[in-house]
């Protein structure tokens, strides 16, 4: 199954961390619409533009810019936001040449269209997309995190699932829930000055930082080192880069839809139409 992921590129895990808003992804001088009609060749198109751009064009300059940024757990967050916004930014770009407005609504649309042509395709089209998309998320994670000499660990769906399950349960602990209702409230006056948009992106960084800290890095041991992913921040690069082989599938997605429902709500983002870009990214 090829699932509908209003943003895609949110694996099982990518689910870990929402996607902030994408922002600043002008583009200049393209026509705008109606969308092309899909094909194999398209898709390969697409592949091999966000190739050029984040393998060796500025995207790369820009995912090595977030590596040189401070480390540590602390500031996995602010990481994990830029790096998703050079990804998605890519994307756009990209997807805005077929004929998609250029913002995240496009991208949406691109990635519904896609799922549709998806489900109708050969099993060789779905899998060339599967394993593209695997490889290209893996390495935007690993180059953004200085990790590329990190072996990939390979779980069966079996694994993959148990681990979701149980990072989906923690997510619904009433501790979790909590806190991240004390991470949204915290400078929600200040907030309030920027409108919509600036309380929208600080509930966001709210919600990613209690998936890092209340989820993953909890306790002692920590969930993350109980999965079996010791090493900190490098085993959470290693769980979200694992989990990457099983993010179509409708078990996880399911898993982890309604455990960022509550989450989302915990936090007070009861937007409807939000939880399809949030369950496509969740770690």
């Amino acid at each position: 199954g090829t699932g509908r992921r209003s943003i895609s590129f949110v694996v099982a895990d990518r689910n870990a961390i929402v996607p902030s808003p994408v922002r600043h992804l002008s583009t200049v001088g393209m026509p705008i619409g109606p969308p092309v009609d899909f094909n194999s060749d398209i898709i390969h198109g697409v592949y091999s533009s966000l190739d050029l751009i984040l393998r060796h064009g500025l995207g790369k300059s820009r995912l090595a810019s977030v590596r040189n940024m401070e480390g540590g757990i602390d500031n996995i967050v602010q990481r994990w936001q830029n790096m998703m916004e050079i990804f998605l930014g890519a994307q756009v770009h990209v997807v805005v040449s077929l004929g998609y407005s250029p913002d995240e609504a496009g991208l949406t649309s691109y990635k519904r269209d896609l799922a549709d042509f998806l489900q109708s395709a050969s099993p060789v089209v779905q899998e060339s997309h599967r394993t593209r998309e695997r490889d290209l998320w893996r390495y935007v994670v690993l180059t953004a995190f200085g990790a590329e000499d990190v072996e990939t660990t390979e779980l069966s769906i079996i694994e993959a699932r148990d681990i979701m399950f149980r990072v989906s349960s923690t997510i619904g602990e009433s501790r979790v829930l909590e806190a991240v209702a004390k991470r949204a409230a915290s400078g929600g006056e200040s907030a309030t000055a920027g409108g919509d948009t600036a309380d929208l992106q600080r509930k966001h960084t709210a919600v990613q930082e209690s998936l890092v800290k209340d989820v993953y890095f909890h306790g002692d041991p920590s969930l993350l080192s109980s999965l079996g992913f010791e090493g900190g921040e490098e085993g959470y690069v290693r769980l979200q880069c694992a989990l990457a082989e099983h993010q179509g599938d409708p078990l996880i997605q399911q898993y982890m839809g309604v455990a960022m429902q509550r989450l989302l709500s915990a936090a007070g983002m009861d937007i409807p139409g939000m939880m399809n870009a949030a369950a496509a990214k969740t770690p």
